[in-house]
């Protein structure tokens, strides 16, 4: 069973969506599925393990706890999606890239013949420049909207077996579809919801 949108398809998953809990779970648990193959470098984690712990309840646990909980993450990550963490070739500096500390992500992608990069940072990776090597960057709830309507039935069992793994099969599919909306993937909840 596996969802058909983008199988097989590489893409490269920036830091900035694998840091929130509910987007990464939803992301991660369509490329279980097999809607797609994720791709991240050493250095995208080392951005995702930095920016974890500034999303959590400051006071609730130690320094040391948060750092340790977020390297969990990380190795988690890894050990599910082992082809997921791939080494790239640097290029020569880009011109026209707004942020320049972003080319890694680009030569990710290049690298790896990846066709996406999900992102919520849009404006830091041009469409006329990513259309010079092959590529499109989306923000995660247009990339998700667009698998779930594509596998409408397997999109529901793939959120109802999220549940389950996260522990949270008490909380009904209207409310994980809330939760959804509240973290910005308002587009994937409306047509989980339809």
């Amino acid at each position: 069973m596996g969802c058909r949108a983008l199988t097989g398809t590489k893409v490269v998953l920036d830091a900035c969506v694998l840091v929130g809990s509910i987007r990464r779970h939803v992301l991660l648990s369509f490329a279980e599925a097999g809607a797609f193959s994720p791709v991240w470098s050493a250095d995208i984690l080392f951005e995702t393990e930095r920016a974890i712990p500034k999303g959590l309840p400051a006071g609730a646990q130690s320094d040391r706890d948060v750092a340790a909980h977020a390297h969990r993450i990380c190795a988690l990550m890894n050990a599910a999606f082992p082809m997921a963490d791939q080494r790239f070739t640097a290029a020569p500096p880009l011109k026209g890239l707004p942020d320049p500390d972003d080319q890694h992500v680009i030569d990710l992608a290049v690298s790896s013949g990846s066709a996406f990069i999900v992102t919520e940072n849009l404006r830091d990776f041009p469409r006329g420049l990513l259309n010079e090597f092959g590529l499109s960057a989306m923000k995660t709830d247009d990339f998700l909207r667009d698998m779930i309507f594509e596998n409408r039935n397997e999109a529901n069992l793939i959120i109802d077996r999220l549940r389950q793994r996260i522990g949270r099969a008490h909380i009904g599919r209207e409310e994980m579809i809330a939760r959804m909306k509240k973290v910005g993937l308002r587009k994937s909840a409306k047509v989980l919801a339809e």
